[in-house]
């Protein structure tokens, strides 16, 4: 099973590479759909939480799952079982992702994909809206 940090990361760039039609801001070179502005908040993510593990440990980890489908199921066993202050603060880095950049030429950050995204994982973790404001 993964270590709630990892899932956690894990799961804060799989919305990060949610595809769009179009992308507002910069694509990290040879990525189809995370930008720049999303890669800084997995690094200031990685940072705040003291996070040990190397980014090739990351890169592995996300590729060990043989589809998003999987790699979503996984992360939210692993964060089923965390305190809910952590499942809190994990929907709260999930809208920090969707807010860094704008899809689809929309004047809102969250398009309506990665919000759909963020509710799914907001009931799976039985978060309530009153403890993310």
């Amino acid at each position: 099973m993964l270590q709630q940090d990892m899932a956690l990361l894990l799961l804060l760039w799989q919305e990060a590479c949610l595809e769009h039609d179009t992308e507002n801001g910069e694509l990290i070179p040879g990525a189809k759909s995370a930008t720049l502005e999303e890669e800084k908040i997995l690094d200031a993510v990685k940072e705040e939480e003291n996070m040990t593990f190397s980014w090739d440990d990351f890169n592995k980890a996300y590729m060990s799952f043989p589809t998003a489908s999987a790699r979503l199921t996984g992360c939210l066993e692993a964060l089923k079982e965390a305190p809910y202050e952590y499942r809190v603060k994990t929907i709260r880095y999930l809208f920090a992702m969707a807010s860094a950049s704008f899809e689809n030429n929309s004047d809102h950050a969250i398009s309506k994909t990665e919000s759909e995204f963020i509710l799914r994982v907001k009931k799976e973790l039985d978060v309530d809206d009153e403890s993310v404001l």
